[in-house]
C-alpha cells in the first residue's frame, strides 16, 4: 500500500490534483478544500481504492486523521469513496466525528449525495467507532493549515476564483510568521494580495 506521496503540484481541478514524481504524473482525488500552490512540493497521505470497473484510484489527504476517517466512512455499506470524500470536503475531522457521535443527521445529510437514510446508516454503524477516534492535537490548534478551508470559503463567497485563491494561499505560505496567524489576519493578508493582483 502507498502510505504517502510527495511531489510537485502540476495542476489542480475541483477535486483532483496531479503530482509530478520523477518522470511520472500521478492523478489523486483530494478533498475540495485542499489547495496546492502549483510548482510547490506537496505531500499527501494516500489511500488506494480498487474497483472492478475503473481499476486503481488514489485518494489523498493533508492529514493522516482525514485518511483514517475516510477509511471508516467507506467501511459502511452504501458509502463509496466519492461520498466519503464529499463529507471530508464539507467538514473538518472534528466536525464529522462530533456529528457521528451526536447523531446530527441534518448536518450529515446536507452534503450532496448523502440523504437522510445514508446519514442514519452512518451514525448507526460509526457512532461507537467515532467515540474511540483519536483526533490529533493539531486539529484543534490555530494556524495556517487549520484555517485553509475557512479562508477558501470566505474568499469564494467574496467572488474570487479558485485560481486567485490558490495564488493568495501561495503568497501566504511565503509570509514569515503566517503559520501563527489567526483566521482574520490570514483573510486580511489574502485580500491585500488579491486587491494588488487585480490592479
Amino acid at each position: 500500500m502507498i502510505s504517502f506521496l510527495k511531489g510537485v503540484a502540476l495542476s489542480q481541478q475541483k477535486d483532483t490534483l496531479v503530482l509530478q514524481m520523477g518522470g511520472f504524473g500521478l492523478q489523486v482525488y483530494v478533498p475540495e478544500n485542499v489547495i496546492a500552490p502549483l510548482g510547490s512540493e506537496f505531500q499527501l497521505y494516500t489511500y488506494m481504492n480498487w474497483s472492478q470497473e475503473n481499476g486503481p484510484t488514489l485518494y489523498g489527504f493533508i492529514e493522516s486523521a482525514q485518511r483514517e476517517l475516510f477509511c471508516l466512512l467507506i467501511s459502511v455499506s452504501g458509502i463509496g469513496p466519492r461520498m466519503a470524500l464529499a463529507l471530508i470536503s464539507a467538514f473538518s475531522v472534528s466536525q464529522l466525528i462530533d456529528a457521528l457521535i451526536s447523531g446530527n443527521i441534518a448536518m450529515l445529510s446536507s452534503v450532496s449525495g448523502i440523504g437522510r437514510k445514508k446519514a442514519e446508516t452512518l451514525v448507526l454503524h460509526l457512532k461507537e467507532k467515532a467515540e474511540k477516534f483519536t483526533i490529533p492535537v493539531s486539529q484543534g490548534t490555530t494556524g495556517f493549515a487549520v484555517h485553509i478551508k475557512d479562508l477558501s470559503d470566505a474568499l469564494t463567497a467574496l467572488g474570487y476564483s479558485r485560481q486567485e485563491i490558490i495564488q493568495a494561499v501561495d503568497q501566504l505560505r511565503n509570509v514569515e510568521g503566517a503559520s501563527a496567524y489567526a483566521f482574520d489576519q490570514l483573510l486580511r493578508k489574502s485580500l491585500q494580495f488579491l486587491s494588488k493582483s487585480r490592479l
